[in-house]
């Protein structure tokens, strides 16, 4: 033993330093140990070694397992879908997107949190001729703006915003209050997503860009209001389309002349019914 005291132990690689009070906090709020290694910036081994260090049992049994993480690669529309496969996780989601129309919010938007998928791809027929721009009225910009609006929502999909995929990794262990506080805010980040947007590429607006998600849903429908508007104003012809002829629909309940009967009288239908009527019929 060296005059000093100490033993001679072999140097290694520094021991990286865990504040224990976050560490404890993690692990007490049900987070599983691959949760808190991210929460941390450690690797997992690191927090087994620590949790079994401190006598804290793991908040996931062996062999338990949930949704898991977000595979990056695939698109975001597609690793919503799986998640909000499980139950548990539409569920949480489901209740957090009425608490979350309760309070005031935004009706669509708690709607698209719980997943929207793509409309159907229109097929537009060709009209028999094209008519001369210079007398396009508002009626055909309103068809024409009607049938962009349907080609643009079949290439969009409306789904949570990233903290699903956070809530779908502790949805089987965390604690109540942690379960609700990254649903709401998969809700209140809710938002239209390309189907060809990866998870990779949209957490990256999130951290590299700081997009914030909450001001992209009314961003995307302020420019598509902002959109029909300059379209209505171009229209040559400020008026609606003038109908050829008014039809009116026949009533339910007429009495007409009816035609002559054997007996010299006359009959129709709606005496025949209240007739029948009458009788119990």
């Amino acid at each position: 033993m060296p005059e000093s005291g100490e033993k001679n132990v072999q140097k290694g690689r520094p021991r990286i330093k865990i504040s224990l009070r976050a560490f404890r906090a993690l692990c007490e709020a049900g987070l599983p140990d691959d949760a808190v290694a991210e929460a941390l910036n450690v690797s997992r081994p690191t927090v087994v070694r620590l949790r079994q260090e401190h006598s804290i049992s793991p908040n996931r049994r062996r062999g338990e397992r949930g949704p898991g993480r977000a595979r990056t690669q695939k698109t975001y529309y597609e690793e919503t879908k799986r998640v909000l496969g499980n139950p548990k996780v539409a569920r949480t989601l489901g209740d957090a997107a009425r608490e979350f129309r309760k309070s005031g919010g935004d009706e669509v938007k708690s709607f698209i949190a719980t997943g929207l998928d793509p409309a159907p791809v229109p097929v537009f027929l060709p009209g028999p001729y094209t008519s001369d721009p210079e007398k396009t009225n508002i009626t055909t910009v309103k068809y024409v703006l009607k049938a962009e609006e349907r080609a643009q929502q079949a290439a969009v999909a409306g789904v949570p915003g990233p903290a699903v995929f956070q809530l779908a990794r502790v949805i089987k262990t965390a604690s109540e209050s942690v379960v609700r506080r990254l649903a709401a805010k998969a809700v209140s980040e809710a938002f239209f997503v390309g189907l060809h947007q990866t998870v990779d590429a949209v957490c990256s607006w999130v951290e590299k860009l700081k997009l914030n998600l909450e001001d992209l849903f009314e961003k995307s429908r302020e420019r598509w209001g902002e959109v029909k508007e300059k379209a209505l104003a171009w229209a040559p012809v400020k008026e609606e389309k003038k109908p050829l002829f008014r039809f009116r629909a026949p009533s339910d309940n007429r009495v007409r002349t009816g035609k002559v009967g054997s007996g010299g009288g006359r009959q129709n239908v709606e005496a025949r019914r209240a007739f029948a009527a009458a009788n119990g019929y």
